[in-house]
């Protein structure tokens, strides 16, 4: 009581609660770029916590399509700097759209073998589609259909539909498809027309032949091989575009 000067609220919290603070509500916040904004006009030390590498990290990004394109990529790639997987995923698959592969692959691979396995499942898709990238894109899918994404591990080849994996990363991959398409303007991918020579392929696991392969959901269906039972997914992912 007697001190000369007696300090803010501010001041006398430590900065690694501060920090707490902000990135609490970045990751939060239906609105986290404001907020950030406006946290940062407060006083320095909000203005240093906003700025810290865990706030960038666990940043929501899926809030921003109201941005013009140029920030909202700037926005993501501070995020992506900062080891946010969100904004990885993101990045690659614009870059994907834009025919960026190779960066594009790089993001999405890299925030997939970090634990992102939805980044591994669009990653997987998307080299599905090139006929020289197949064998990598079934790879990367058979990993994330056990859910773990290792660098160097050969994983069980599925082949089997209907792993609720799976299944949950293909409703959030075409949202995110969706979105990024109408933002870009680009569309590329298309359902490829094939049938199998085994006429047990694709066949429901209660033995019930059925050659709709397409326009189904919650059926488990087993194929002759992990290249059509990913052939099935890329085309059962394709519909929802």
């Amino acid at each position: 009581m007697g001190e000369k000067y007696c300090k803010s609220f501010i001041d006398i919290i430590p900065q690694e609660l501060i920090e707490e603070i902000v990135a609490y509500i970045a990751s939060t916040s239906s609105r986290s770029l404001h907020d950030l904004k406006i946290l940062r006009g407060c006083c320095k030390s909000f203005y240093v916590a906003s700025k810290s590498r865990k706030v960038g990290q666990l940043m929501r990004v899926d809030n921003l399509w109201y941005l013009d394109m140029k920030e909202y990529i700037s926005v993501l790639q501070n995020c992506a700097q900062k080891d946010n997987l969100e904004a990885c995923l993101v990045l690659g698959l614009i870059d994907c759209m834009k025919l960026k592969m190779d960066s594009g692959i790089q993001y999405l691979t890299n925030a997939a073998f970090k634990g992102h396995l939805l980044a591994g499942y669009v990653g997987g898709i998307i080299l599905y589609k090139n006929q020289e990238t197949r064998p990598s894109g079934m790879a990367m899918l058979n990993m994330v259909a056990i859910g773990r994404v290792d660098h160097g591990s050969k994983p069980f080849e599925s082949k089997k539909s209907g792993n609720y994996i799976i299944n949950n990363c293909r409703y959030s991959a075409a949202k995110l498809f969706r979105d990024i398409v109408w933002s870009i303007e680009c569309k590329w991918l298309e359902k490829e027309e094939w049938e199998c020579e085994s006429r047990l392929c694709g066949r429901k696991i209660d033995d019930i032949l059925c050659n709709e392969w397409l326009g189904e959901d919650g059926l488990v269906r087993e194929f002759c091989s992990h290249v059509c039972r990913w052939k099935y997914e890329f085309n059962m992912f394709t519909t929802l575009l």
